[in-house]
């Protein structure tokens, strides 16, 4: 099953909505970038956000987009392919083990520079904050990164209808145990399943990391082969007729050490230190901060509600 989503809605519904929230926090940031209001620092001190933020002091002018974004697409997502017993996990990144193996892991990504009202780390810390009081299901673990803990979570609910939502495509490692959201290059939202997964790429779930092994990921600033893409990666890996052994065979000495290195980095990590969340559900510091931002739209009857509903009954 694969269906590419023209108006945004499945009839197929979840028991379980697995949320990449580094992932949807940073598609928001750029998506809304525009969306700013005012807010007087020496007024709010007490929330976390104007607390920790000392570059912020003096502004009033403050970007709030990333918090608008994310809450209403976790909204609209739990509408679209949720029910009303629908639970939604959000899992973020911490320090990841995977730089204790490879110094240079995402070394090439660029920190966001701009410290003032535009800044990513004030939105971030609005939305965690919002997150808190609404009671949300929220995981995050020192030493891996969401991925890791969405995989734990796809593997403990596999018998129950999972959909993991995220661009990410490492993800696709866990169709054994659901479905994945995942936007295209054409900006449309594809659910795949482990037999569309397979018709695509010709392969199987659990061989994607061989694949990735070989191509590198230029993101996560993985090298891979030399001119081995994704593509050419699956041709010889079928070339072996998918035994990856044989692959092993066939390559230098130089390309299976970047392999084996490789392998470390692109296979996702089951993680045994997931606690329960702590709970901090406070509607009426919610409806509070909520006026602050002046996201009204979120306090209007029936948008609270589904708001709350995101978060523990």
């Amino acid at each position: 099953m694969m269906i590419v989503l023209k108006e945004g809605y499945l009839i197929m519904k979840y028991d379980i909505i697995l949320i990449d929230g580094n992932h949807l926090a940073h598609r928001c940031y750029y998506r809304f970038r525009s969306f700013t209001t005012n807010i007087n620092f020496g007024v709010h001190k007490k929330w976390d956000f104007c607390d920790n933020t000392k570059v912020l002091k003096g502004f009033k002018m403050v970007a709030t987009g990333l918090p608008y974004g994310f809450i209403s697409n976790l909204g609209s997502t739990k509408a679209n392919y949720g029910g009303k017993h629908t639970k939604v996990i959000i899992c973020w990144d911490s320090y990841s083990f995977r730089k204790d193996i490879y110094a240079e892991y995402k070394a090439n990504r660029k920190k966001d520079k701009t410290k003032y009202q535009l800044g990513f780390y004030v939105q971030y810390k609005m939305l965690r904050e919002l997150l808190r009081y609404v009671n949300c299901y929220e995981y995050q673990v020192y030493g891996y990164e969401a991925d890791d803990l969405l995989y734990t979570f796809a593997k403990k609910y596999k018998k129950k209808n999972v959909l993991l939502v995220s661009g990410d495509k490492d993800l696709l490692q866990t169709l054994n145990y659901c479905d994945v959201l995942h936007s295209n290059n054409k900006n449309q939202m594809i659910v795949y399943d482990k037999a569309s997964f397979k018709s695509e790429y010709k392969i199987s779930p659990d061989d994607f990391k061989y694949i990735k092994a070989m191509a590198g990921d230029n993101s996560d600033n993985i090298k891979g082969w030399n001119r081995v893409g994704i593509i050419t990666a699956i041709k010889i890996f079928k070339k072996c007729k998918s035994n990856i052994e044989k692959v092993k065979k066939i390559c230098s000495k130089e390309e299976l050490e970047m392999f084996n290195l490789n392998m470390k980095l692109v296979t996702l990590k089951h993680c045994n230190a997931i606690r329960n969340p702590r709970t901090e559900g406070n509607t009426k510091l919610l409806k509070q901060m909520l006026s602050v931002l002046k996201m009204q739209h979120f306090l209007k009857p029936g948008n609270l509600e589904v708001i709350l509903k995101l978060g523990k009954a």
